[in-house]
């Protein structure tokens, strides 16, 4: 005995056979096309085996969240998606619409399962451990600032020589009481 498709399915169905409609169908298809790239290399990047990426976790994430708030704000169109939209009389906001509702649902998935996770902290202390990630810029040298690292808490002079090294610092540096790097001069 078949069952009736529910209505919701009768629907979709008959807007996809719609002519009309599948202008649509096609934009939204290269809009999937055009991002999907973003989010699989991202999907590959934790798909390594035997290497040590947990450093990079944690700019993975950043970087994935800047690419779902500018699609929020200003979801990409290529030039092919502009020329598709013009040819066939259709309104880009439209589109833009349902764009950033799409990154909108997304961010916000987002937010709920990857943002709230406690290892995150953890992830961001250990991006240290990349020195490509340290010597980009100064302010990464500040060593309390990875603090969530036991050792890190009250550095011994040693393991201050040994960060020292591994910035790539050549002038001394100070430490007030607090353990705040000064370096202004860096």
């Amino acid at each position: 005995m078949l069952l009736d498709p529910p209505k919701a399915v009768i629907n979709l169905a008959n807007w996809v056979s719609n002519p009309d409609t599948t202008i649509y169908i096609e934009m939204i298809t290269v809009f999937v096309t055009l991002n999907r790239q973003e989010l699989i290399q991202d999907l590959d990047f934790f798909q390594i085996r035997n290497i040590p990426i947990a450093p990079f976790v944690f700019s993975r994430i950043e970087c994935m969240q800047e690419i779902l708030l500018n699609g929020i704000t200003n979801p990409q169109f290529t030039d092919e998606m502009a020329a598709y939209i013009s040819q066939n009389h259709l309104n880009i906001n439209y589109f833009k619409e349902i764009f950033e509702q799409a990154f909108n649902l997304a961010y916000t998935k987002f937010t709920k399962h990857v943002r709230q996770q406690d290892a995150l902290l953890l992830f961001k202390s250990i991006q240290c451990f990349n020195p490509q990630f340290i010597r980009q810029s100064t302010l990464r040298h500040n060593l309390s600032d990875y603090s969530n690292i036991l050792e890190f808490q009250h550095p011994s002079n040693r393991l201050i020589d040994e960060w020292k090294v591994y910035c790539e610092m050549d002038e001394n540096f100070d430490i007030n009481n607090e353990f705040n790097l000064i370096l202004e001069n860096y």
